[in-house]
């Protein structure tokens, strides 16, 4: 499983698939597992606080932890 979070964790960084999330109008991005984060909320000086977050390692281990991942696919699906 410690490959597969690795390969999801680089292709989150090198942008072949996105976190999912949505834009308000302000265009700040929204994480939708945001309980799976500690960072500041979005503002207007600071709007993808949130992305930043969702691409670390750390943040996809915890959503193969949280929904008990299995495979690659399973986890693309979640992140």
């Amino acid at each position: 499983m410690k490959d597969t979070i690795n390969e999801v964790y680089k292709m989150l960084q090198e942008r072949e698939v996105h976190p999912s999330g949505t834009f308000d109008k302000a265009k700040r991005f929204i994480a939708d597992h945001d309980d799976l984060i500690d960072v500041r909320t979005p503002s207007r000086r600071w709007p993808n606080s949130h992305m930043v977050a969702c691409r670390t390692k750390k943040y996809v281990k915890a959503v193969c932890e949280k929904f008990d991942c299995k495979s690659k696919e399973e986890l693309l699906s979640k992140i």
